[in-house]
């Protein structure tokens, strides 16, 4: 996460090792192209390199699941539909409090603009213009909301009800369930954008990981049966 223009893995260390304990499963965490410097499709290019990197080292699809959070969470759901439509799927996808829709056509931009307690309404129009450079938002690499996703694996969003963000997860979730996809979304109560990040301060954070981390292992455990029955 980061909004395409902030960061790393070391900034989200403390979170990404909560969910390799929480789910005994390794973690990778790719440092991709950030924008003003390096915009769009930047990112997306990187997400996918590090995908083909991981199937060079041995992996199989289905022992893959992708995920994210704000910023990330677009990228990861953008590229599983990318992953979908070429029908090589990951196992499962999660995606915490996702921004999805790059139009900024969400009614909660207006409606959560005072219950947000991290992002300021105007920030996702800041970082927008930085990271498109001119291109098109509706484009499903950036804006996945607009996106196909034929044959998807499950999916998990998470999001705080007073976050700007609300209804980029909402949107999601309609576009998923439309293409019949198996998706769930889980809307959490006063909570800050990203409350998985406060895992050790908040106890909801480390519930979020945790339910995260048994719909992982839940989706790991259908490829399995599905594998021996195939």
């Amino acid at each position: 996460g980061g909004g395409y223009i902030a960061g790393s893995p070391q900034t989200h260390r403390k979170l990404l090792g909560a969910l390799s304990r929480a789910t005994r499963m390794a973690v990778f965490a790719p440092a991709y192209s950030l924008a003003p410097e390096e915009p769009f499709p930047a990112a997306f290019d990187d997400a996918l390199a590090a995908w083909q990197g991981l199937i060079a080292r041995g992996y199989a699809a289905s022992q893959i699941v992708l995920g994210g959070d704000s910023a990330g969470g677009g990228l990861a759901l953008a590229l599983l539909g990318h992953l979908c439509r070429r029908g090589t799927p990951p196992a499962a996808c999660f995606a915490w409090s996702p921004w999805t829709d790059l139009t900024l056509a969400g009614d909660s931009y207006q409606s959560n603009a005072q219950s947000e307690q991290v992002l300021p309404a105007s920030g996702p129009l800041q970082t927008h213009a930085l990271y498109l450079d001119g291109a098109d938002a509706t484009d499903p690499r950036v804006s996945p909301m607009f996106g196909l996703f034929p044959a998807c694996p499950p999916v998990l969003i998470q999001v705080a009800d007073g976050e700007i963000l609300l209804d980029d997860a909402y949107g999601m979730e309609q576009t998923l369930r439309l293409q019949g996809a198996p998706v769930e979304l889980q809307t959490w109560e006063a909570l800050p954008h990203v409350w998985q990040l406060f895992v050790g301060l908040l106890p909801e954070a480390r519930q979020a990981i945790d339910q995260t981390a048994d719909f992982i292992r839940d989706a790991a455990t259908m490829r399995k049966l599905t594998a021996s029955a195939t």
